[in-house]
């Protein structure tokens, strides 16, 4: 099917492509289901506060917006690093260095690299999206001298190339064979909550036949930010006239409300199928086109057991969480089963591995 004629089932479940994997987000749980190198589904589960007890201050159009946009960034990355846990894991002991940040500073080896790479994408967001446009569109304005760089056609340029460079960017990682991957578990997930709100079982078979764009895609969402930046900016700058470094912080400073804008966009777009707002969709489908591709059934299977469980757990507040099975959380539990085997007179090691290996659903 090339397009769902009608939502059957209304859903605000949304979600998320990591390495090899999908991470579905309900009210009150997510789940990231990743399939290891072994080829098993592994499952990781956590609660969340339904918005509905968060502090109402939270609960504002925009500021909604900016809190969903914080959340997202730290969250995702959180997310991205712990599936590539589960499928980059290797056997053996951690590393003397791991073990003197673990000991001496009390640091978890996998803390600092999130962190490190959530400043990294940052900063590469910042050059990328704020520093070269401003860059580019100086340059031209030199070129072109009757250019004011306070007036709307200055930030209409500035907003043109950032979208360019958008582009080009996902044109590029799109090469490269894990992000191409993950482009293709995008298509999963959007094909799998297309599936459920077209009110068809949840198979492969069903999802397999659905569109893989949505009107609640990040993707949009990333468009309908550069969109609205363009008239911000434009805004900010005929009133401040901030030039050179000033001009560029003052754009960083802006981004939570030009964020907070551009939700409420796309949740109030994604409630209507009006051909009148089309126009305004229209891009942001269309670039979705570059940020998913078709997934296989093994990449369908993995989204479908994500959504299903986020739909069992937000029906079903007595669902407990649970953790990815990584080689650090076997050691742990192959300690604690020998431990407790040989306080009950049961010393063979590989009684212990193959209980553990059972447990766990891993080769021993």
């Amino acid at each position: 099917m090339k397009k769902d004629k009608k939502q059957l089932n209304k859903t605000s479940i949304g979600g998320q492509a990591v390495l090899e994997g999908v991470m579905m987000r309900g009210k009150s749980s997510m789940a990231t289901a990743v399939r290891d190198s072994e080829g098993t589904i592994r499952l990781e589960t956590k609660r969340l506060t339904p918005p509905e007890k968060q502090p109402k201050i939270l609960r504002f159009p925009v500021i909604r917006g900016v809190v969903n946009f914080a959340n997202s960034m730290v969250g995702g990355s959180k997310t991205l690093m712990r599936s590539a846990e589960v499928y980059g894991e290797e056997e053996g002991e951690p590393s003397k260095f791991e073990k003197w940040l673990a000991e001496k500073l009390k640091l978890d080896i996998m803390s600092v690299v999130t962190t490190l790479g959530l400043i990294l994408g940052v900063l590469l967001a910042v050059f990328l999206f704020v520093m070269l446009p401003q860059f580019l569109t100086g340059a031209i304005c030199l070129i072109f001298e009757s250019i004011d760089n306070t007036s709307f056609l200055y930030n209409l340029i500035e907003g043109f190339i950032r979208i360019g460079v958008f582009v080009c960017y996902i044109l590029l990682t799109s090469l490269l064979k894990d992000i191409k991957r993950t482009y293709m578990y995008h298509g999963a997930e959007h094909k799998t909550i297309s599936c459920y709100e077209s009110g068809l079982e949840l198979t492969v078979e069903n999802a397999r036949k659905c569109t893989r764009v949505h009107n609640r895609c990040g993707t949009t969402f990333l468009f309908f930010v550069m969109l609205i930046s363009i008239l911000v900016f434009s805004v900010a700058n005929s009133l401040i006239g901030a030039q050179g470094i000033l001009r560029m912080l003052l754009k960083i400073a802006l981004l939570p409300l030009v964020a907070g804008l551009s939700y409420e966009l796309l949740k109030a777009l994604a409630k209507t199928d009006s051909v009148i707002f089309y126009p305004l969709k229209a891009p942001g489908l269309l670039l979705q086109r570059l940020t998913t591709k078709e997934p296989d059934d093994g990449m369908l299977e993995v989204a479908l057991t994500a959504f299903k469980t986020v739909l069992e757990m937000d029906a079903n507040p007595e669902i407990g969480e649970q953790e990815f099975i990584t080689a650090l959380k076997c050691d742990k539990l192959l300690d604690k089963v020998s431990k407790t085997l040989e306080s009950g007179g049961v010393s063979e090691q590989s009684d212990s591995e193959w209980i553990v290996s059972v447990c766990a659903k891993i080769n021993r």
